[in-house]
């Protein structure tokens, strides 16, 4: 539903993942305003992540390169907790 229109969806899914999902963030994060109700969701996870100053770049290349930095498992630990879900 991203996707240029011209785009065909064959076209879409031979992309890799990296440039199907910066077409995705270019479409919903950068070309369109206001931000939809999932979209906010997405906003409210970074913000609480801690990287909200990232988010207000609109740079997915900033934001990867956030997550490339992250040790897996605090990364997935952090997570849990935030999410308010017990992790052994």
């Amino acid at each position: 539903m991203t996707a240029p229109l011209e785009m065909k969806h064959e076209t879409f899914f031979q992309l890799s993942k990296a440039d199907q999902s910066s077409l995705v963030w270019e479409a919903l994060f950068v070309d369109r305003s206001p931000l939809s109700e999932a979209t906010r969701g997405v906003c409210t996870v970074l913000k609480m992540l801690g990287i909200g100053d990232l988010l207000e770049t609109r740079s997915l290349h900033l934001i990867r390169e956030w997550y490339s930095k992250q040790d897996p498992h605090i990364f997935v630990k952090k997570v849990f907790e935030l999410a308010k879900v017990k992790y052994w």
